[in-house]
């Protein structure tokens, strides 16, 4: 790396480092509750773990796809004009995050499930392919490189804990991904479509676009509302 490329990747993950502490939220609602859970009505943990991962997701999508959109702007008003380079690492790293909070439901359910040894297992072969993807791909593709090799490194720990928590709670299954994933889908061509004329305007009719899927898809049904209020408040 030269000082410009460090300049610009650390630029990338100053503007996305925020959205991680919402990775630390969820940790902090998601593990008490389903522990909870676990202990006094365990039929129920499938379903909560099985709502927690479509709330996540649709939020994962909100923040996203809509941020594809604006990073430039960000970039252009936090960092300068000087930092227009670090805009791809940003929307990759931006994927990152999204893997990041989808990876928080299944740890919180190996753990409240008391699978600490499967979880530092699935931790420690993941971070060891994040570490070589990013000795590999960084002298490739500079930044660039670097950030797809965290977005590797982060979707393979996600793939083991996923496999890991579907031994323990049945809801970790593909159809839970479909509907969010369509929104998502369907947002992102949105935005495209209006990149052209406004980027912010395309942020906007994307992240309008995405909330107006997940109701019209109905990704929460009132009783599932009703049902995830009653177990985190």
């Amino acid at each position: 790396w030269s000082n410009a490329e460090a300049g610009v990747y650390n630029a990338a993950l100053k503007l996305v480092f925020l959205l991680l502490a919402i990775d630390r939220v969820l940790n902090a609602l998601l593990l008490p509750a389903m522990t909870r859970v676990r202990e006094t009505r365990p039929d129920d943990l499938a379903r909560l773990t099985g709502l927690s991962l479509r709330m996540v997701l649709s939020l994962a999508a909100l923040i996203i796809v809509p941020g594809m959109f604006i990073v430039p702007a960000l970039l252009a008003v936090v960092f300068g004009g000087a930092y227009a380079g670090a805009e791809g690492a940003a929307r990759i790293l931006l994927v990152y995050v999204g893997l990041t909070l989808v990876n928080s439901v299944a740890v919180c359910a190996l753990l409240a499930s008391g699978q600490e040894r499967i979880y530092s297992r699935a931790m420690v072969r993941g971070s060891t392919i994040l570490a070589v993807a990013m000795l590999v791909l960084t002298p490739l593709w500079g930044v660039t490189g670097t950030a797809v090799g965290a977005v590797i490194g982060e979707l393979t720990t996600l793939s083991f804990m996923i496999h890991a928590a579907a031994r323990e709670v049945r809801e970790f299954t593909p159809a839970v991904f479909v509907r969010p994933v369509i929104a998502a889908a369907c947002a992102l061509l949105t935005g495209l479509a209006l990149m052209n004329l406004s980027a912010p305007l395309a942020a906007v009719a994307a992240a309008s676009a995405v909330i107006m899927l997940l109701v019209l898809l109905r990704v929460f049904p009132v009783a599932d509302i009703l049902f995830l209020k009653e177990r985190f408040l």
